[in-house]
C-alpha cells in the first residue's frame, strides 16, 4: 500500500510539472513556471522543447497506465469514477492525451459517500499518514530551499555583482533552478494539506500545519525585494 501511495505520489508531482510548463507556454505569467528549462525562447516551443515535452508526457501516460490496474485494487470504488474522464482519454489505444491533467482519485479526492465507506477506512487512514510525514518533509524541504536562496543572493551581493554579465547569468540561472525546487516543494506541502483538511478536518495536525501562502515562502531575515519584508524597517 506504502508503494501504491508512493507511486501515485510522484505521478501526481510529475503533473504539476507538465502542467506548469504548459502553462509557460500558454503565456500566463502569473503561475509558477520552469524558467531555466524554457527561458531561451521567450514562450516559444522550438522543435526539442516540443519532443521533450512528448517524452515526458509520453512516459507519464505510462506510469498512470501501469498505477491504475494497482489502485483499482486497493479502491475498486474508482473504477465507477474513471468513465467521467473519459474526455481526456484518446480513441486509440486507450491512452492518456492529456496526462497533466488527469484525476488521480486518490481516497482524499473521491466523493465523500464513497470515501465514508467502512472497506476503505484502512486506505484512508493510510493516506492520512503518508500526507502528514509529505507535509513534514515538503516543509522542512521549504526552510532549506530558503536558506539556500537567501545564501546566493548574500553571496552575489557580496562577490558577484559588478563583475560583468556572465557571473550575474550564472548567479541568476542557479537561483532559477532553486526557486523551481522551492514551488515544487510548496505545492507537495499544499497538496498534502488539501488531503489531510479532507481526510481528517479536526485532527492534531491542524495544530502544527498551516495553509502555506504564497507571501509566506520568505526569510530568513529580511529581503528588501519582498512586498511583505519592505514594509518593515531593518531592525
Amino acid at each position: 500500500m506504502t508503494g501504491f501511495f508512493s507511486m501515485g505520489f510522484d505521478i501526481e508531482d510529475q503533473q504539476y510539472v507538465l502542467m506548469q510548463i504548459n502553462i509557460y507556454h500558454s503565456l500566463m505569467p502569473h503561475r509558477f513556471v520552469f524558467k531555466r528549462e524554457l527561458s531561451r525562447t521567450k514562450g516559444k516551443k522550438t522543435s526539442k522543447q516540443l519532443a521533450d515535452l512528448e517524452e515526458k508526457r509520453s512516459a507519464l501516460i505510462r506510469q498512470i497506465i501501469i498505477w491504475r490496474p494497482i489502485q483499482l485494487a486497493y479502491t475498486p470504488h474508482v473504477a465507477a469514477l474513471l468513465p467521467l474522464v473519459q474526455g481526456d482519454v484518446a480513441d486509440t489505444g486507450g491512452h492518456y492525451s492529456n496526462p497533466e491533467s488527469m484525476p488521480l482519485f486518490f481516497p482524499s479526492s473521491l466523493p465523500p459517500n464513497l470515501r465514508q465507506c467502512p472497506e476503505l477506512n484502512d486506505i484512508c487512514e493510510a493516506e492520512r499518514r503518508l500526507c502528514e510525514a509529505q507535509a513534514d518533509d515538503a516543509l522542512a524541504d521549504v526552510r532549506r530551499l530558503r536558506r539556500v536562496i537567501q545564501g546566493l543572493w548574500q553571496f552575489k551581493k557580496l562577490n558577484v555583482s559588478g563583475t560583468g554579465n556572465r557571473p550575474n547569468t550564472r548567479m541568476l540561472d542557479s537561483y532559477s533552478r532553486f526557486e523551481s525546487k522551492l514551488q515544487r516543494a510548496a505545492n507537495r506541502y499544499r497538496v498534502a494539506y488539501t488531503a489531510l483538511l479532507a481526510l481528517d478536518p479536526n485532527g492534531s495536525w491542524k495544530e502544527r500545519l498551516k495553509v502555506l501562502k504564497p507571501t509566506d515562502l520568505r526569510g530568513p531575515g529580511r529581503d528588501p525585494d519582498h512586498p511583505e519584508d519592505a514594509k518593515t524597517s531593518n531592525s
